[in-house]
């Protein structure tokens, strides 16, 4: 990537116990490689670390997402207010910080939008989703959102 996070991206992993493509093979179990106190120590440093930025696709998805929830008849989940805005711009650069990235992106966006909608209660694609791989599994989700959000808003909306 641009930040060079991609680089760091497979030493996180690799000392997580995982190979770079994400495979553990089953052979480690990531939870002895990462006891509390080390997952603590690295959350403690990535929070002060820097501060992510959203990219403009993240902006778009995000901007697209709150429109389709504010625009939508269903409002069994609450309407719609400027905190659940300010929630899903934190919660995107949260994960990008998790993920040592300077930039926050669609994909920290589709991760932000997935907790929101678990957290209130609503099935998830997310979780159903059948691919193994995780990359895989963010990017089908991520066109779902797009899918969704688009048969709300019409074509306009991503810009």
């Amino acid at each position: 990537t641009a930040s060079g996070a991609g680089d760091r991206d497979g030493g996180v992993s690799d000392s997580a116990g995982y190979d770079s493509d994400g495979d553990n093979g089953g052979a480690r179990s990531a939870t002895a490689l990462w006891p509390f106190e080390r997952v603590r120590r690295y959350i403690a440093l990535v929070r002060c670390a820097f501060d992510p930025t959203l990219t403009p696709e993240a902006e778009s998805l995000i901007r697209g997402y709150y429109q389709m929830r504010r625009r939508s008849e269903d409002h069994s989940l609450g309407r719609p207010t400027i905190r659940l805005l300010e929630s899903l711009i934190r919660m995107t650069q949260a994960h990008a910080r998790l993920m040592w990235r300077t930039e926050a992106g669609r994909t920290d966006v589709v991760v932000a939008v997935d907790l929101v909608e678990a957290s209130s209660g609503r099935s998830t694609e997310f979780c159903d989703n059948d691919a193994d791989d995780p990359e895989t599994r963010v990017q089908q989700q991520e066109l779902r959102l797009i899918r969704r959000i688009t048969a709300e808003l019409g074509t306009e909306w991503f810009t």
